[in-house]
């Protein structure tokens, strides 16, 4: 059973090698904000009579800058040696890079000297919304890589790798900077938690952020999202208050925080396939129960878009926040953190039976499971206040084998695969109430990684 309580530290997300191993250009690691279409059929059905369809991006991590260099001949004659180069990407101490343009070759494959104004050059950095223009040729053929999985589908809260790269001054000088090369769909299970901390933490920055990169850097405003009701915003929890309830095509989170200007607080619309991602349950009651569970100890974070025209849900109901992904903390939301310490691990792997309290997390072990409550971590309502505490049971169990497999989230409902069943309560005075079910595992180390701790010393 201790394998299941081990604390994971968030792994950063990786980017740079998805779509190729050596990266002439950038590749960008972001959430696609609508439905981007994956076959040429589909672009033909989404275009009605533009030539063009709108794939709108918000970064959320960057990879290194490519080797690529300018000027560049692409027609070098044999033994003719390359001439030295400047790169067109920068990294800088802020953690942006930085991309130039270049003067124009005298083919499209040529590409003459670095330009240096600042006007005609522009950074990147993760919580930017990119927008792009897509034509026909983005499909013929196909620049959408597929995911190891198969996936090619780009849906809203999907993410992907991008390949950008610069352009020529003339484009530039057009606001044109900013190419989209290809896209690959990523997995579904990559851990979102540390990109959240680099993102605008309300509508107010984000406005903040994009404001400052259309006036300094012209070069990038064909490339920049220019809706002005358009906001992305994320955050690692959305207050004390906030609570969840069913709704037509999926949940809604009343009460949230989201740190704006007025200083009031939010509704939120879950779709449900966003929350189905999350928590891995595909029954709509238990998924309400367990974010509510999350909810209440602050442990679920959203990356969050605000339109006001984007969702609809009846003719007096207009939501204009809508989550895009939701984030679970696991280690804040099974005291993971503090049951890995040294005293409570220390109880847990040698001491007997029985039951041991600190750092405000009280433990009773026994043969067949370990019950465990934060005496912080409590469950308000008007009516009454009960702690929430969680049983993990010894017994191993398999989920059904057509059923889908668990991905990155330790716990799930109804997945194939071996699991213990982990059990959450209401607690009131002497009473204890269980409220749901789930199936935990062992933590998927291809999304998150286990803290290193010092190693045991072998006597001489």
């Amino acid at each position: 059973m201790l394998d299941h309580l081990v604390a994971s530290t968030h792994a950063p997300l990786r980017c740079g090698t998805h779509i190729a191993r050596n990266q002439p250009d950038i590749e960008v690691c972001a959430m696609a904000l609508a439905n981007v279409p994956s076959t040429k059929a589909e672009f033909d059905a989404a275009r009605g009579s533009r030539e063009f369809v709108i794939a709108k991006f918000l970064v959320l991590a960057l990879g290194p800058p490519g080797f690529g260099k300018v000027p560049y001949n692409s027609k070098r004659s044999v033994g003719q040696k390359e001439e030295a180069g400047k790169p067109l990407y920068e990294s800088t101490d802020d953690g942006r890079v930085r991309l130039f343009s270049f003067e124009k070759g005298k083919t499209n494959k040529d590409k003459g000297e670095r330009v240096e104004a600042e006007e005609s050059g522009g950074f990147l950095e993760p919580g930017l919304v990119l927008s792009f223009f897509l034509r026909e040729e983005f499909w013929d053929p196909p620049k959408i890589l597929p995911a190891a999985s198969g996936e090619e589908a780009v849906a809203a809260g999907s993410v992907v790798a991008m390949q950008v790269s610069s352009s020529n001054v003339d484009a530039a000088a057009k606001g044109y900077l900013l190419k989209l090369k290809k896209v690959k769909v990523l997995s579904a299970a990559l851990d979102l938690f540390t990109a959240l901390a680099k993102l605008p933490h309300s509508e107010d920055e984000y406005d903040s952020r994009a404001s400052r990169y259309r006036t300094d850097y012209p070069a990038m405003k064909g490339g920049l999202d220019s809706s002005t009701d358009t906001r992305v915003f994320a955050t690692h929890s959305l207050g004390p208050d906030a609570c969840a309830f069913p709704h037509e095509g999926g949940f809604l989170i009343s009460n949230a925080r989201t740190h704006n200007c007025e200083g009031f607080c939010d509704d939120i619309f879950v779709p449900t396939h966003i929350a189905r991602r999350c928590l891995q349950v595909d029954d709509d009651m238990l998924a309400v129960k367990f974010m509510n569970m999350a909810l209440a100890v602050q442990s679920l974070g959203a990356i969050v878009k605000t339109c006001a025209s984007n969702v609809l849900l009846s003719a007096d109901d207009v939501h204009p926040l809508v989550a895009l992904a939701l984030v679970l903390d696991l280690n804040v939301l099974l005291s993971l953190d503090v049951l890995d310490t040294p005293e409570h691990r220390f109880f847990l792997r040698s001491a007997p039976p029985g039951v041991f309290e600190a750092r405000d997390v009280i433990v009773s072990k026994k043969d067949d499971h370990i019950h465990w409550h934060n005496t912080k971590h409590k469950y308000v309502t008007d009516a009454d206040t009960a702690q929430i505490a969680f049983t993990l049971h010894a017994a191993e169990h398999t989920g059904p084998a057509d059923a889908p497999q668990a991905v990155c989230g330790q716990l799930s409902r109804g997945c194939a695969g071996s699991y213990k069943t982990l059990s959450i309560f209401l607690m009131r005075q002497e009473t204890s109430s269980k409220i749901v079910d789930l199936e935990m595992r062992v933590a998927d180390q291809s999304c998150m990684r286990l803290k290193r701790k010092r190693p045991e010393l072998d006597v001489v």
